[in-house]
């Protein structure tokens, strides 16, 4: 929603982006909106420039993603956020994805998470998933035979190569909770 008081506009942000902001000091605020290209839908979760941290520029960010299908097929969704190595979170992403299987859940989440943290010009990612057929995909230990996955796999290991370093670790669900509860937010958000 756009609004004029005094000849300026102001402009409400969806909460993805003012949390992003939130990580900014006060003063450089502006000037990170009016040099960065946001896309303001909310559900377009599209971030172009990395947000500054105290001593410059944040390089290595950490990405934890989780997909959840109710029905395996069933309603889909996709979780994931990205925080720089001390925890602090630089932004949330979650998107319903219809009908699709667990492992598409898993796969378009990885993809976001990456597909954003290349957006927010990272260069160092490390991911963590609970899904141990995803991190073994990625790293090579297992084939991907399924031509759904097959898509995802290709287009994910594209986007890969944007990075200068980039790994990938199983771990257990409990520590995945966030992107877990995101996951299931864009199911629960699409039911109404």
């Amino acid at each position: 929603m756009e609004q004029k008081k005094n000849n300026m506009k102001f402009v409400e942000l969806p909460d993805d982006i003012a949390h992003v902001l939130q990580k900014i000091p006060r003063e450089k605020r502006g000037d990170f909106l009016l040099g960065h290209g946001f896309s303001l839908k909310k559900d377009d979760q599209k971030i172009n420039k990395v947000t500054e941290q105290k001593n410059g520029i944040c390089k290595e960010v950490y990405i934890f993603s989780d997909g959840a299908s109710r029905g395996n097929p069933g309603e889909a969704g996709a979780g994931y956020l990205i925080t720089d190595s001390d925890g602090n979170i630089l932004y949330e992403g979650r998107k319903y994805l219809g009908i699709a299987t667990n492992n598409i859940a898993e796969w378009t989440a990885l993809f976001l998470a990456l597909e954003t943290a290349h957006k927010m010009n990272m260069q160092e990612v490390k991911c963590f998933l609970d899904s141990e057929l995803v991190v073994k995909q990625m790293n090579g230990a297992y084939k991907v035979k399924n031509p759904d996955l097959r898509i995802l796999f290709e287009k994910t290991k594209i986007l890969q190569t944007h990075f200068q370093k980039i790994s990938f670790a199983h771990i257990p669900r409990e520590q995945n909770s966030h992107a877990d509860r995101l996951s299931n937010e864009a199911i629960e958000q699409n039911k109404f």
